[in-house]
Order: structure tokens, then C-alpha cells, then sequence
């Protein structure tokens, strides 16, 4: 037994390297090999190894990043747009449920029977808890096993002292990395790097220190403080917020923190209010973690949030050119610069303006519909605006009415004919168009945001910005309920149609409630 986790089992941390630049190569082959940097807007928010070596970082402004990468013989490339030139994460949730569909039911059958738990960390990270033996995976899995054992904190100076060449046998572990490396290699085209530890913690710090394309083993007591002691205190997950703090006093490792104390951390760090805080950190300087590996489990909810000014500001640099007009909310400023201007309610453009936005908000949210469709075969119920407005006081309400039925979109059925690819190549996965919702459900879901929208603003003040949309599907069930329900084919096929004006007219005169067709057992909102 050793204080950071069970020795009958050991937990991997699979980390796909630069995942954004990875897609963009398998979507354009004549990327790989080159340096590269993605941005979106006027960020920069991912670079690949090469494009590190030029000097290129994340968060550089982009004109920067665009002259280091072109003397590298590099290029910046904008994140993934739809056609109507909205940024959109699609092709990436497509990478990415690739991969979790391949960790949770794509491995090797030698390596899937080890496995006990999987659970996604982000779009481009997974832990798995894996255990030796015939159905040791299922075994492990029901004991709910993955944190660390034994030695009470203040106790671990003494037992590191005694026990400072202990190790533990991770021979496992290695092989279900390469497993999975291998697999994602031939089978997605992606390379991760994967860490093997005994605890969550110390398996997403094994994880960074293999990049790029690497394993890193965790397997004894030196092996853990060499990994702390080249961890730098502000890449612990979770913890990075107090970096600074910390590195003000001295404290730069994630090891340094050995040598204080939960309360002396929590004084330094300002007091009893702290306590927890210090207590994580106190227990991650020793590499211990209690976290368990959990299979949270398919989105509750599918969502997309809109934050828009409440002021008349510049427009960003990358937007001056677009003159996309009043509805995008443009306008000229004395200068002949572009200004971003604030939605106002109970104004004369507020209604085709909100239209433009929830269209865009919709475009997102049906890709995000499609894809768990296609992967968790579910399709949702209810359909939910929430919007916000800045003032005093600042006011937040939500309406929802019966999401469209999957009979609308042309793309679903052809998605639903198709097999599921579990072992297609991603830069099939990836292709944007897979997807893609067809354009009456876009004009059903636009329709009945718009006519909530309308609900909504109806009874607000004039001159109130609004500052907050989002749109949300819920109430996910199977796509086969959905699909065959004839009341909400009727409905839905109709939302198709009208305008929102004449939609709105339909929601108001259904009480004014947001709510058409309530689902069974479902009262009004």
C-alpha cells in the first residue's frame, strides 16, 4: 500500500497533442509537417510544436504569430467558419467524440477488457482506470476505485524518508498507453500523449511532461518527486489561479510546496478563508489526489451562449472589414472606424437584429444536436431561450417551447441509414458537411428562437441592452420517440413556416408562456 493509490490499478491520462492543429492538418493535409498556429479572432489559441520552435506562443496577438510562422515557412490558420462566416467548433466535436467513442468502445479487445472506467476530461482529454486480470476492468469499476490511500497528510515526510525507493509495477499501464496510442494513430490519425500514474493528479502531470507523442510512467516514490519537482506550480489543474501568489513567496515547483503545512498555506495565502484552497494545494504537493475516474456520463443539455455589449465599443480589427450592417450590430463612428453597438430592447431593429443572432446561435446549437444524434442516438424535447438584459436592476428570464422533430432535417436521416463510423479514419469524422442539419430544421429552430425572443422583450422597458443569449436543447431522449411522435411533426413542420412575427403572435396567444405542445406530465414554465 502507498499514499497515492491503490497498487492493483493505475490510471492513464490520454492528451491529444495541439488538438486544434491536429484537425486542421487532417482536414488539409498540406498542413502536417509545417509550423501552424490557430486563431480565432484576435487570439491565438493553439500552436503546434513546430510553430513553438518559431518562437509562436498561445494568446500572442496573431499579426505577431503570422510574421514568426511565415519566416518558419509556417501559416496561421483562422479556426473552422460556416459558410455565413460564424466561427464554429464543429469539425472539433467531431475529432473529439471520435476519440471518446474509440476509449469507450473502440480498443483492442485485450485492452478494452482492462479497462474499469472512462471519463472525458475536455474535447481533446480522457482518463481511463484500468486494472489487470479477466474482468478485473468491471470489477474495479463497481469498487468506484481511482484515488489515492493510506498515509494521513502530515505523516508523509516520515513515510517518504522510509519508503523513498519503493516502487510499483505500471507494466500495465504501459501497455494499455501504447494500446491506445496506437489505436488512435491508425484509426483516428491523431497522436496523443499519455500519462501512467497512480492517481488522476499525477497522471495529467505525467501526460504533460510526454509531449509531444510520448509516455511517461509514473512507477515509484522518486519517480513522483521527479515529476513535482519539474512541474512548475502553475500547471497544477485547478490550481493555477494562486500561482502568482505562490511564486511571489518563493514557491515555483509543484514539490516546494512540501514543505508547508495546509495551515501555513492557507495564512500565506490569506487566511482561514483559504483553508480548502491550501488543503488541495497541500495534498498536490505530494502528489496525492483523492479524485476518482468517473464516467459522468452524455450531456444533460446541449447549449450555446451569446455575450453581446451593453455599450457602443470599437470593433474588433479582424471585423472592420466584414460591414456585415446594423443587424450584426455595426455601425461607422465619426472617424469612419466601425463600432460595435449595443441590442437595445424596444428598438426599431431589435427584432430582426435578435434574429440574426439567434440564427447564427441556432446554427451552432443544431451541430452540437446533430452530432449527439449520431453518437448517443438521442434527440431533444424542449427548446429554451434565456435572455438578459444589463440595467437597474439587470432583469434574466427564459421561455421554451417543443424542440422540431428530427423529421426535418434531412441530414439526420441519412446520418441514421449510415453505420456508425467506430473505426473511420477522423478526417472522415471531421468532414464538415457529415452532420450538418438540414436547412428546414435551421429555419424551424431560428423561427422559434426568435418568436421566444419576442415573447421575451415584449414586456421589458424600452433602452435596455441586452447582454446574455442562451439558447439550450433538453429534455434529450431516444432519436426513435422523437422521431415517430406525429403531434410534434405537426407542430414543428408548421414552425417551419411563418415568420417569427407570426410565429411570437402563436406563443402569446398560448398564454404568453413560451410553451407549444407541452410534453406530457409537463406544466407551463
Amino acid at each position: 500500500m502507498h499514499p497515492y493509490g491503490s497498487p492493483t490499478h493505475c490510471v492513464l491520462h490520454v492528451d491529444v497533442d495541439s488538438f486544434f492543429c491536429q484537425v486542421e492538418e487532417l482536414r488539409c493535409p498540406s498542413l502536417a509537417g509545417r509550423p501552424l498556429a490557430i486563431q480565432q479572432h484576435q487570439d491565438v489559441i493553439a500552436v503546434n510544436y513546430p510553430g513553438r520552435a518559431a518562437g509562436v506562443k498561445k494568446h500572442m496577438p496573431p499579426a505577431q504569430a503570422r510574421v514568426l510562422l511565415s519566416a518558419a515557412g509556417g501559416l496561421l490558420v483562422h479556426v473552422f467558419t460556416e459558410p455565413d462566416g460564424r466561427v464554429s467548433y464543429r469539425p472539433y466535436r467531431e475529432a473529439s467524440a471520435a476519440l471518446m467513442r474509440l476509449l469507450f468502445s473502440g480498443l483492442p479487445p485485450a485492452a478494452a477488457s482492462c479497462v474499469a472506467v472512462v471519463e472525458k476530461a475536455s474535447i481533446d482529454e480522457a482518463y481511463l482506470l484500468v486494472a489487470g486480470g479477466q474482468g478485473a476492468g468491471q470489477q474495479f469499476a463497481a469498487q468506484g476505485l481511482g484515488g489515492s490511500t493510506g498515509v494521513a497528510l502530515p505523516d508523509m515526510p516520515a513515510w517518504l524518508a522510509a519508503n523513498a525507493a519503493a516502487t510499483w509495477d505500471c507494466s500495465l499501464g504501459a501497455d494499455m498507453a501504447a494500446a491506445v496510442r496506437a489505436a488512435a494513430k491508425a484509426q483516428l490519425g491523431l497522436t496523443v500523449s499519455v500519462g501512467v500514474a497512480p492517481n488522476k493528479l499525477l497522471a495529467k502531470l505525467a501526460s504533460r511532461a510526454a509531449k509531444p507523442d510520448g509516455v511517461h510512467v509514473v512507477g515509484g516514490v522518486a519517480a513522483v518527486q521527479a515529476l513535482l519537482a519539474a512541474t512548475p506550480v502553475d500547471k497544477l489543474p485547478g490550481l493555477g489561479g494562486v500561482a502568482p501568489a505562490l511564486q511571489r513567496l518563493g514557491i515555483t515547483t509543484a514539490q516546494q510546496l512540501q514543505g508547508h503545512s495546509a495551515t501555513s498555506l492557507a495564512s500565506l495565502l490569506g487566511g482561514q478563508q483559504q483553508a480548502r484552497l491550501a488543503g488541495r494545494l497541500a495534498e498536490a504537493g505530494w502528489g496525492r489526489d483523492e479524485a476518482r475516474v468517473v464516467d459522468k456520463g452524455p450531456a444533460k443539455s446541449l447549449q450555446v451562449q451569446m455575450t453581446l455589449t451593453p455599450q457602443m465599443r470599437p470593433l474588433p480589427p479582424n471585423l472592420q472589414a466584414a460591414g456585415r450592417g446594423p443587424i450584426a450590430g455595426q455601425a461607422s463612428n465619426a472617424a469612419g472606424g466601425g463600432m460595435l453597438v449595443p441590442l437595445l430592447t424596444g428598438a426599431a431593429d431589435t427584432a430582426p437584429r435578435l434574429a440574426a443572432v439567434l440564427g447564427a446561435m441556432a446554427g451552432d446549437l443544431l451541430g452540437r444536436v446533430m452530432l449527439d444524434r449520431h453518437v448517443e442516438d438521442r434527440w431533444p424535447r424542449k427548446l429554451a431561450l434565456t435572455l438578459t438584459t444589463s440595467g437597474n436592476p439587470p432583469r434574466s428570464a427564459t421561455r421554451s417551447t417543443t424542440f422540431p422533430t428530427p423529421a426535418l432535417a434531412a441530414a439526420a436521416a441519412a446520418a441514421a441509414a449510415a453505420p456508425a463510423p467506430a473505426a473511420a479514419a477522423t478526417n472522415s469524422v471531421v468532414g464538415e458537411k457529415r452532420y450538418a442539419a438540414g436547412s428546414a430544421l435551421h429555419a424551424a429552430v431560428v423561427n422559434l428562437a426568435a418568436g421566444l425572443a419576442q415573447v421575451l422583450v415584449a414586456p421589458l422597458p424600452a433602452g435596455h441592452p441586452v447582454t446574455i443569449l442562451n439558447l439550450t436543447a433538453s429534455n434529450l431522449g431516444p432519436y426513435e420517440a422523437a422521431a415517430a411522435s406525429g403531434s410534434i411533426r405537426r407542430f414543428t413542420t408548421a414552425a417551419a413556416g411563418p415568420p417569427p412575427a407570426a410565429l411570437a403572435a402563436l406563443l402569446v396567444a398560448a398564454g404568453g408562456l413560451g410553451r407549444l405542445m407541452p410534453q406530457q406530465g409537463e406544466g407551463p414554465l
